[in-house]
């Protein structure tokens, strides 16, 4: 065979070898569930795999198991590859659990640690979506709603399109403690722990232990106590509606909406 043979041959075995090894590694590259479209004063990233707190990006592409956190009077922006919504609170801390867009269908959900989201989403599957609090878990039927978990482990939600069916979550996971949030030196601390005013009282007494799904609706709220007990009440429109978190997001649901 002769030299120049022997270098094509050599030059057709590496290019197969090189386009073989970028198909792998664009099969490795998992598609984002969405974009962090805005945010607005202190916002760290925790990329999944990592320990480490960064600087986010306009527009980046956010995972699953990607965690987002809101330091004091800070706010950030997911918009999903369904176009539906995640917005995080002022001292929260939010991460995306297996979440999907398949067939049309929206389906996995999150975990916020703790703090405040408010959400719209669209085109759910059968399942729903399930977002998870340190004592509870949520299965969103419906666009739009909100949720504060505060740090006694309490919850409070709000429906204002659609249902959410909640439950207490059987196991009593650790997974708003510091070793959850995974403190690294040299990166900033996890925001203070009193994310947001603690659940305003309801009318009517709170009753027996969570232990089966209790649907709230349109125009519904629900306080569960740390210890399980829950009470529902109509939301408190004037209320509702003065609070500034509240309003911020109306006013950014009919932006994305335009």
């Amino acid at each position: 065979m002769s030299y120049s043979s022997r270098l094509q041959k050599s030059f057709v075995i590496l290019s197969s070898i090189l386009f073989a090894t970028l198909c792998f590694a664009q099969e490795q590259v998992p598609e984002p569930v969405g974009e962090l479209t805005l945010y607005i004063g202190d916002i760290r990233v925790r990329e999944a795999g990592q320990e480490v707190w960064v600087l986010p990006e306009l527009n980046q592409p956010v995972h699953n198991g990607d965690a987002i956190r809101a330091g004091a009077e800070s706010r950030a922006e997911v918009v999903l590859a369904d176009n539906g919504v995640i917005r995080i609170g002022e001292q929260s801390i939010f991460e995306f659990e297996d979440m999907a867009h398949e067939d049309g269908e929206l389906s996995g959900g999150g975990l916020l640690f703790f703090g405040r989201i408010w959400s719209r989403l669209r085109n759910l599957g059968d399942s729903g979506v399930q977002v998870r609090s340190p004592n509870a878990v949520m299965a969103v039927r419906g666009t739009t709603w909100r949720a504060d978990a505060y740090t006694d482990s309490s919850l409070s939600v709000w429906v204002y399109e659609g249902r959410v069916d909640v439950n207490r979550r059987e196991e009593q996971q650790q997974e708003a403690s510091e070793d959850s949030i995974r403190i690294v030196p040299g990166q900033p601390a996890p925001p203070t722990r009193v994310p947001v005013q603690g659940p305003r009282p309801v009318p009517g007494p709170y009753q027996v232990t969570l232990q089966e799904w209790v649907q709230i609706t349109e125009g519904m709220r629900l306080n569960v106590l740390p210890d399980g007990r829950y009470a529902t009440s109509l939301i408190n429109q004037s209320v509702d509606s003065s609070d500034d978190w509240v309003q911020w997001n109306q006013y950014r649901d009919e932006e994305t909406d335009e």
